[in-house]
């Protein structure tokens, strides 16, 4: 099978940066105490009824493709810790060992601790996003419960996805962004300076229950959310640092799952869109609903994958549809 557009973007990034960079991790732990053998049994199940945990990738002369492997009972690890920070320090060592990008692209691990029990997760990127990441954890605590859930395969996208790209909607959602590339012709950038790593680190802000209740009821009270708030922020720094540049893009993940299925199968489905923002409104509020409206209006065009927006806003949009 050929790549997903999504997976497609991670594979861009792994062979731009020479080695495998993209791994997300994550855990989860549930108070009380369970036997380990019904614990692996659950993880098994978890492989088994999700087939994106068992791709594989292959490149042959050049073109990559990706192939889902029978599901075979996996031999599962056992962790145990003495405490959740003990769990934690493993975790973030653990996170920075890369996966074999033409091997396994999925660790499972059970984790123990004394009065908790859970599971520790590392996936590719190329074959999972963090709502993936979630929906194990939902799946995994269903399992053990005895509760039904649905659980779809990544290949069935695969072929939607082909089916999409053949179509006239592709062409609409391309020529949306060759429009939008005529409002703002010119890249801004955050930072300029040129480096040669490619290493980066996540700074962590906490915002206290009262702040948080502050930013929440400012939000309601404008009708727009805190993640318009943040945007409209990064936007004002955006514009304060760069000359007081008044139209630039941001790039904004979306989360690309449109219905039950998507939103109920394991996979990489996260795709990236420039939004484009004017910094020529009067108030915060002003600002916050023209950015909403246009978050609302490309996600409605998000399917079309973010190389080919690329080619959209490095081209002349003439010769982009003659492409």
């Amino acid at each position: 099978m050929n790549l997903t557009k999504p997976q497609k973007l991670i594979y861009d990034m792994e062979k731009y940066a020479g080695g495998a960079i993209s791994v997300i991790c994550g855990g989860m732990l549930i108070r009380g105490k369970k036997g380990t053998t019904e614990i692996q049994a659950a993880v098994n199940e978890l492989y088994r009824l999700n087939d994106a945990l068992r791709i594989r990738i292959s490149e042959t002369d050049g073109t990559v493709s990706q192939k889902i492997m029978e599901y075979a009972e996996q031999n599962i690890p056992v962790l145990r810790f003495e405490s959740k920070a003990e769990m934690d320090s493993y975790a973030e060592k653990y996170v920075k060992t890369p996966l074999d990008f033409y091997g396994n692209l999925c660790e499972i691990s059970v984790v123990v601790l004394p009065e908790q029990y859970g599971l520790l997760v590392k996936l590719h990127h190329i074959i999972g996003d963090a709502w993936s990441l979630s929906l194990l954890g939902t799946q995994f605590n269903k399992l053990l419960n005895g509760d039904f859930f649905e659980a779809y395969s990544y290949a069935d996208y695969v072929q939607t996805e082909e089916k999409y790209i053949q179509s006239k909607r592709y062409e609409r959602d391309k020529n949306f962004f060759v429009e939008q590339f005529k409002k703002c012709d010119e890249a801004t950038y955050i930072n300029e300076k040129q480096s040669d790593s490619l290493n980066a680190k996540r700074k962590t802000f906490a915002i206290d229950n009262a702040h948080a209740n502050l930013i929440n009821s400012f939000a309601e009270k404008n009708e727009t959310s805190a993640f318009m708030l943040f945007t409209v922020a990064l936007s004002a720094y955006m514009n304060r640092t760069k000359m007081n540049a008044e139209k630039f893009y941001i790039g904004t993940a979306v989360l690309n799952r449109s219905g039950n299925k998507e939103q109920n199968t394991v996979g990489m489905f996260i795709n990236t869109v420039p939004m484009l923002n004017v910094f020529d409104y009067p108030t915060v509020k002003s600002l916050c609903n023209f950015i909403q409206g246009e978050e609302v209006q490309n996600v409605s065009f998000a399917d079309v994958d973010f190389s080919r927006i690329n080619k959209i806003l490095e081209k002349n949009s003439t010769e982009f549809l003659k492409a």
